[in-house]
C-alpha cells in the first residue's frame, strides 16, 4: 500500500502493489488533481518495476535502484490540456486518454517484525511524449526538463 505524490501523475497518489522475489512489482495508483481551473482529474496508472538488489544493514534497507514501465490513463478528456498561450494550433497537443512512461526510483526502508516494512520512494518518471521530445530533437534539451518527480511512502505486509 502507498500514499504519496504522484508528479504529473495527480498531485496526490494511493496505490496497492504487489512483490514478487523481493526483484518484481506490480501495482495499480489512483492519482487525482484538485483543480479550480478544469475540475478535478483522476488518473489511474498500472506499472512494473524490476529491483536488482537490496541492501541491509540490521534493521534498515536500501533499494539503490528500481527501474520500471507503466501506462496510465485519465478520466478527463484529454491527459494535457488546451491552453491559450504560444502553442495554440489545435494539432499541437495530444489529445489521448493513455500514455505510457518509464520510472526510475531510489528507496530507503526498515524493517518491522513479522517480516513488514516502511519505504520512502523517490522517483522519476517521464511520458512517453518526453521520450519523443528528446528523440527528436537528437537528446539536446536537458532529460531533466522531461521528467516529473514524486515522493511515495509505503508500507509493505
Amino acid at each position: 500500500m502507498s500514499l504519496g505524490t504522484a508528479a504529473y501523475l495527480g498531485r496526490y497518489q494511493v496505490g496497492l502493489s504487489h512483490t514478487f522475489n523481493q526483484k518484481h512489482e506490480v501495482g495499480f495508483t489512483l492519482g487525482w488533481t484538485p483543480d479550480d481551473l478544469v475540475g478535478e482529474v483522476r488518473q489511474y496508472s498500472i506499472e512494473y518495476g524490476y529491483t536488482p538488489w537490496t541492501l541491509q544493514s540490521e534493521a534498515w534497507l536500501l533499494q539503490p535502484m528500481t527501474i520500471g514501465f507503466g501506462a496510465t490513463a485519465t478520466d478527463h478528456k484529454e491527459f494535457f490540456f488546451k491552453s491559450s498561450g504560444k502553442y495554440d494550433d489545435e494539432a499541437y497537443y495530444d489529445a489521448t486518454l493513455r500514455r505510457y512512461l518509464v520510472r526510475y526510483a531510489i528507496s530507503v526502508g526498515r524493517q518491522l517484525p513479522n517480516e513488514q516494512s516502511i519505504w520512502l520512494r523517490f522517483h522519476l518518471s517521464i511520458l512517453d511524449q518526453g521520450l519523443q521530445v528528446l528523440f527528436n530533437n537528437g537528446w539536446q534539451p536537458a532529460l531533466l526538463d522531461y521528467m516529473s518527480p514524486g515522493l511515495s511512502l509505503f508500507y509493505r505486509f
